[in-house]
């Protein structure tokens, strides 16, 4: 098992000092999308932390914890974004973006599924 000893701060983020003598960057405020890609009308969990952070000072998605997950239904791609205070009073923004793909046309002509944009074409003709 590895130990990881705070060496001190970097510009952008925390510098670790693994038993092995690497460095380990770690960053003051992750954001991520688990799934990043989805199909529109489903949705995907996002997921943050900040090892270092003590307030959330805007976010959103609705965010008030500086470490936590929550589910969100986009209906287009969006660009979700967090912002940080540390202890030591540094801010800091972490941000990611969830691409929404359109449903696949079921190749219907009736209002049963698939993509608007492929049914408005096929009914130009």
């Amino acid at each position: 098992m590895r130990k990881l000893v705070v060496v001190g701060w970097m510009a952008l983020g925390l510098t670790l000092l693994a038993c092995t003598g690497e460095e380990v960057h770690i960053q003051p405020v992750l954001l991520r999308a688990d799934p990043d890609t989805i199909t529109s009308g489903d949705s995907t969990e996002l997921k943050w932390s900040s090892p270092g952070g003590i307030q959330v000072m805007k976010s959103n998605f609705g965010a008030q914890a500086v470490n936590g997950s929550t589910s969100v239904s986009p209906t287009s791609t969006t660009e979700y974004s967090i912002t940080v205070r540390l202890a030591s009073n540094d801010i800091y923004t972490a941000k990611c973006t969830v691409q929404v793909d359109d449903p696949v046309d079921d190749g219907g002509g009736d209002d049963s599924g698939g993509d608007d944009f492929h049914k408005m074409k096929k009914h130009r003709r």
